[in-house]
């Protein structure tokens, strides 16, 4: 599925986006899903942990496949409003939708999945936790060559969005590049872009 940005909190759309191209039978329950989210969307400027109980409660009544969109949804809602409680919140819903994925057996959208992840890391509210387990899925997804230059674009963009670099970033690209056939050469440049998009943030040690 393209990945979208939206224009604003009010516009976030994923979730009957995704809905009307492949279970068109649950768009209603969609459409109340996310217009409930989009509602409750300004008090999770002041009470972001009430938000996501309530949205918990929304996922629920939800079929299994439609959760991980849904909680993608409420990922971009609350990056998008903005604000130190949204992005609390933020990379909780990230994880939800990405445990509703291992707990219903789901497919995995490579490139919203992907898209998603580099919208939460330019936002600075992408945890190292959630870069790690990109790392094993898209190792897992993608052939090598494609792979390790996306693993990089994301620890890149997290850093730019104000996120200091992983304690194991040197380890997380070192193993991407092995596979990709990637020199130590190559490998040196991608670090100093790591370290350069890191400016002005606090760096871990890298052992080269």
């Amino acid at each position: 599925m393209t990945f979208t940005i939206p224009g604003s909190h009010a516009e976030v759309g994923l979730l009957t986006d995704w809905v009307r191209k492949n279970r068109p039978a649950s768009l209603a329950v969609a459409e109340e899903a996310l217009e409930g989210m989009r509602r409750g969307l300004p008090g999770a400027y002041r009470r972001a942990d009430e938000f996501l109980r309530s949205m918990e409660y929304r996922a629920k009544k939800l079929p299994p496949e439609l959760e991980p969109w849904f909680w993608d949804s409420v990922v971009q809602g609350l990056l998008l409003m903005g604000g130190a409680k949204c992005l609390w919140a933020a990379p909780r819903a990230y994880a939800k939708a990405r445990q509703a994925e291992a707990d219903h057996g789901l497919p995995i959208d490579a490139e919203h999945h992907t898209g998603q992840a580099l919208f939460m890391a330019r936002r600075g509210a992408l945890p190292a936790k959630e870069v790690r387990a990109f790392q094993k899925w898209i190792t897992e997804t993608l052939p090598p060559e494609r792979a390790y230059p996306a693993l990089i674009e994301l620890m890149t963009a997290r850093a730019a969005g104000g996120s200091a670099p992983a304690a194991n970033a040197h380890g997380l690209l070192a193993k991407s590049a092995k596979a990709a056939g990637v020199g130590a050469e190559e490998q040196a440049r991608a670090l100093a872009g790591l370290l350069a998009a890191s400016r002005g943030v606090s760096a871990p040690p890298i052992r080269l």
